[in-house]
């Protein structure tokens, strides 16, 4: 992808499996370096080997390997799940997606996009794109 400002995917549930952000499969390249993630997965908000998660999402490896290393494709702010949100819990990507497009800051877009108590944001909260 070039020029991403936001990622959504299954993650760890899709054909692409749960080292999908670490194993090449996604690459990002051009003007890819202020965009936000989130993806459907009951646990990427734990440091949980067997599905993809915010660890991995921000590693030095992340959406660029093995072109770009060093934290050049990492996310900056990532929503992701503490629990089983089910699908009503996961966050609301026309809101996390738009407010973030429309330039507002990712605290705003994170907040404003949760349903679920279990929600966790990753990233700086005054950041914008």
């Amino acid at each position: 992808m070039t020029n991403l400002a936001g990622y959504m995917c299954w993650g760890g549930h899709s054909s692409l499996g749960h080292e999908y952000c670490r194993n090449g499969s996604n690459q990002w390249s051009g003007a890819s370096s202020w965009w936000i993630i989130e993806t459907i997965e009951s646990s990427n908000g734990f440091r949980d080997p067997g599905t993809g998660n915010f660890t991995q999402w921000f590693s030095d490896l992340g959406f660029g390997w093995p072109s770009r290393t060093n934290y050049e494709n990492t996310p900056v702010g990532a929503v992701s799940h503490t629990d089983e949100p089910t699908l009503g819990g996961i966050n609301d990507a026309p809101t996390y997606f738009g407010l973030w497009a429309s330039g507002k800051r990712f605290a705003l877009c994170a907040w404003n996009s949760r349903r679920t108590p279990y929600f966790q944001a990753v990233g700086d909260p005054f950041v914008r794109r």
